[in-house]
């Protein structure tokens, strides 16, 4: 359905329905679910704000009916738990939500471009309240670690950044979230960064969105493997000892892109990789227009003992046809 959230029953995988619906005209742009105590939620972000409801919509969910009911509407003036959100202000892009162990209730990361991003206190939806603050431009999206690394909490933060002719590709942010358990004072950052990665820093380009980093994910073995549009998937290595984020692998798909697969709007080079998705040691990688990749990296590998599987080939293959893209960069892969 057109411009809505969707529930879909997959019960019968073959032969999935649509359980329920909640229409909006304009739609909504990333969604997240979450149980909080025995209730369903879902937090969907409505990203565009010129008509003023840009924010996060939440909808308590009955699965045995497939019903979707808008209980709290939430942006930076608060909650507007009737519906008529009606002040946004920023453009707004992603929310992911962890239950946190050392504060005992869910919270949610919501990246709100140039507001930067936001810790929520999500244990009562219909009454969400502030709990942390990092500054940022273009803050696309955020998600934390799956447990604590040596007891700190941390967060991984993305810039989705335009062209740029000063050669910039945007930033990846590792941060300090441990601020979290002192409170929130409106107007001061309780989330510190503790360092941040950039692939390039010197290319300029043309064509929107060209270089940056889009979506990612951070694993337990300290790793952030990340989609990240023309510079395919990038695997950076969290060091607790020092924490810091560093580069030290890649897989760049570079075919030719068919005519039919190109996608009007949007950039058509190859790689154009959107996210990358980790399940069981192997990674997934969605490229827009040549399609989805599934890669093993191996930290502990080098190029020449075949470190990087992809697709069921190993790296010997990978080399013979992909040879344009990874020599350009083959000293970086350590």
């Amino acid at each position: 359905m057109a411009g809505s959230i969707t529930a879909v029953d997959v019960t019968d995988p073959e032969n999935p329905t649509v359980a329920g619906a909640f229409p909006h005209d304009t739609g909504f742009h990333n969604c997240w679910h979450h149980e909080i105590s025995g209730t369903d939620y879902v937090f969907t972000i409505k990203d565009i704000e010129q008509d003023g409801t840009a924010g996060v919509y939440i909808f308590e969910f009955d699965r045995a009916t497939g019903t979707l009911e808008l209980v709290n509407t939430w942006n930076q003036a608060g909650n507007f738990a009737d519906g008529n959100l009606t002040s946004g202000d920023k453009y707004i892009h992603d929310i992911v939500v962890q239950d946190d162990p050392r504060l005992e209730k869910p919270v949610g990361y919501l990246s709100y471009w140039n507001a930067g991003m936001y810790a929520l206190d999500l244990s009562n939806p219909t009454d969400i309240s502030v709990l942390g603050h990092f500054t940022m431009s273009n803050a696309h999206y955020a998600e934390p670690a799956p447990t604590y690394f040596d007891g700190k909490r941390v967060v991984v933060a993305g810039h989705e950044y335009p062209s740029d002719k000063n050669g910039h590709s945007g930033e990846v942010k590792f941060l300090d979230a441990d601020g979290l358990d002192g409170g929130y004072t409106k107007g001061e950052d309780n989330i510190v960064e503790l360092d941040s990665w950039e692939w390039r820093d010197d290319v300029s380009f043309d064509g929107t969105y060209t270089f940056s980093p889009h979506n990612f994910t951070v694993t337990e073995g300290q790793w952030v493997h990340v989609g990240h549009y023309h510079g395919g998937t990038r695997f950076l290595h969290i060091d607790s000892s020092e924490w810091s984020l560093t580069e030290q692998g890649f897989f760049q798909a570079a075919k030719d892109v068919p005519e039919e697969s190109k996608v009007v709007g949007l950039n058509h080079a190859a790689p154009f990789t959107w996210t990358a998705v980790t399940q069981d040691g192997v990674t997934y990688a969605a490229d827009i227009n040549t399609g989805v990749y599934a890669l093993r990296y191996k930290p502990d590998s080098s190029l020449s003992s075949f470190g990087l599987v992809a697709g069921g080939l190993t790296f010997v293959g990978l080399v013979s046809q992909y040879s344009d893209r990874l020599s350009e960069e083959v000293d970086t892969v350590r």
